[in-house]
């Protein structure tokens, strides 16, 4: 069970850093 919330909590950082800096390209860029 550990092992599984350990994975989501995981997924929703790697889905945050992803996205800011998908955030971060767009502002160098546009």
């Amino acid at each position: 069970e550990n092992i599984f919330t350990h994975e989501r909590e995981l997924e929703k950082v790697l889905i945050v850093v992803v996205t800011s800096n998908r955030g971060v390209w767009r502002f160098k860029t546009g």
